[in-house]
């Protein structure tokens, strides 16, 4: 979680490492999504130091609504870690009660959704996703329900994911099906892109140990 001015830097790095940026700067008339998870991290910041009722903070606030809006983004403060790499514009639709990891690869379509249930005295309870490190979310993956899934999980296009998941395997389909992790799938969501990412900010590895 960003706390402090230092662990702004940090997530800001993450994702620009994630999103292969290697400017100091967005671009002015593209880079929408890398604009977006820039104020995303500065939201949170405001949020978490409670100083989201600063001039700064509403602009920020006011400019990541329209941003989202703009893009078909919806994911809320707070939710998800460090290295997030968003991979195109279109509908990303992410629950706010939910959690996901560090180095997480996400494509359009994507859903991580509420499977409310009633209590006893007719309450509704809230049960969604707990999503793990190095996690890749495929093209129009849903995931639904009070599930884990584990680090290292591959999650394939279309795949709808409602049971638990242990960690370094592959889902796809649906119904779901579950198979030992292929090694030769690369991509940014893993072990050995964060010891990259170490090797060139070794000034964050408290964050990520």
């Amino acid at each position: 979680m960003i706390t402090d001015k230092e662990s702004l830097s940090f997530y800001l790095a993450a994702d620009r490492f994630a999103l292969g940026k290697t400017r100091k700067h967005p671009k002015l008339f593209s880079d929408e999504i890398w604009k977006f998870q820039i104020l995303l991290r500065k939201c949170e910041y405001y949020k978490n130091t409670r100083t989201d009722s600063s001039l700064p903070a509403l602009i920020a606030r006011y400019r990541f609504h329209k941003l989202s809006v703009r893009l078909g983004f919806n994911v809320p403060m707070n939710v998800v870690g460090p290295g997030m790499k968003i991979n195109h514009r279109g509908t990303l639709i992410i629950n706010g009660n939910s959690h996901i990891g560090k180095w997480c690869d996400m494509h359009p379509g994507v859903c991580v959704g509420d499977n409310p249930i009633l209590g006893g005295k007719g309450e509704r309870i809230t049960n969604v996703p707990i999503i793990g490190d190095f996690v890749f979310l495929g093209p129009g993956a849903k995931l639904f329900g009070k599930i884990l899934v584990g680090d290292g999980v591959r999650v394939g296009a279309n795949a709808v994911v409602n049971n638990n998941v242990e960690k370094d395997m592959v889902v796809f389909g649906n119904p779901m099906v579950v198979k030992e992790k292929h090694k030769d799938i690369v991509t940014t969501a893993s072990r050995d892109f964060e010891r990259l990412f170490i090797r060139s900010y070794p000034q964050f590895e408290k964050y990520l140990i």
